[in-house]
């Protein structure tokens, strides 16, 4: 016999499941507001009900982040009994009129429960930001590029994942990503890359998939997305370069992937900088440099991301 959502989980899954959900910034009490889709009929079942047909999905449930949630401090919109556990409902809203449809087919069958594969774009993410959205990840998701091109909560997140599987993506970084961004499994794929198909670090480490204040959502504004590694190229600096206080690191790097050393968007260093110190439109070089001669700038530049030493960066 399938065991009962709410009395089946071992004191031990308790514990496990609660420090999961404080690791993974889930909430741990029930939103104060009810789901803005809820089904028209008022009354709940209970999940009990809901495992008689929906086995699989209710044993999935039980080894999920979201288990770990006491439900019944919930504000609903409509009462629920003392002895009613609505850990389904509380989701998919009142289901008294799909159980009592169960079977039949009738039309308004499904439409009477929250299905979120059949939700419009949008509605479902709404659904889930009745918890999520006060939490500093998620804030910004309503005006999150995803958002804007219909990806949902769904599209990325698998709610009954087990709490195995880090913020419950459907599938692991960067394979999830890749879906739609396949142009930069081509950059990652190049011979200078960050070490991201390796797995010593995903996506998520620099960029905000839920939105951000910056044009690529990067998790931190300006250089200090890049600077949560590179810490010694972050400052202050006495003597900072202009370039990187002002464009930011992508001015001379590829944040992704290249063929040049370090991350370089040109493959000749002087040409890179020629970029900028180059008359009329920069600073001009000093006379006893030879364009024409490519030497390596940062042969005696040698401080090229700032100095507290030396306004040239020489030492």
């Amino acid at each position: 016999m399938a065991q009962r959502i709410r009395r089946s989980v071992p004191m031990a899954g308790v514990v496990i499941v609660a420090a999961a959900t404080v690791l993974l910034a889930l909430p741990r009490e029930a939103p104060s507001t009810p789901g803005a889709f809820q089904a028209a009929q008022e009354e709940y079942v209970g999940s009990d009900l809901c495992q008689a047909c929906h086995e699989q999905q209710a044993d999935t449930y039980l080894a999920s982040t979201h288990a770990g949630i006491d439900w019944s401090t919930g504000d609903w919109p409509y009462e629920v009994g003392d002895d009613v556990d609505i850990s389904c409902e509380a989701c998919h809203g009142p289901g008294l009129r799909h159980a009592e449809m169960a079977g039949t087919q009738e039309p308004g069958f499904r439409e009477a429960i929250i299905s979120f594969a059949n939700l419009p774009p949008g509605e479902g993410d709404e659904q889930c930001l009745t918890c999520h959205t006060g939490m500093e990840a998620q804030q910004h998701f309503r005006f999150s590029e995803h958002s804007s091109v219909g990806v949902g909560c769904a599209d990325c997140h698998s709610p009954h994942q087990p709490l195995t599987v880090e913020f419950a993506l459907a599938e692991s970084e960067p394979t999830l990503c890749y879906q739609c961004h396949g142009d930069k499994r081509g950059e990652f794929a190049l011979p200078v890359r960050h070490p991201v198909d390796e797995g010593f670090m995903g996506c998520s480490d620099c960029h905000s998939p839920h939105g951000a204040t910056n044009p690529v959502a990067l998790s931190r504004e300006g250089n200090f997305t890049c600077a949560k590694c590179h810490l010694e190229k972050e400052g202050p600096f006495v003597f900072p370069h202009v370039a990187a206080e002002a464009e930011g690191c992508t001015t001379c790097h590829q944040p992704h992937g290249s063929t040049t050393p370090h991350l370089l968007t040109q493959a000749d260093i002087s040409l890179l900088c020629y970029q900028c110190h180059q008359a009329p439109f920069g600073l001009a070089l000093p006379s006893f440099h030879r364009e024409d001669s490519r030497g390596v700038c940062t042969e005696c530049h040698v401080q090229i991301h700032g100095s507290n030493l030396d306004p040239k960066f020489m030492r």
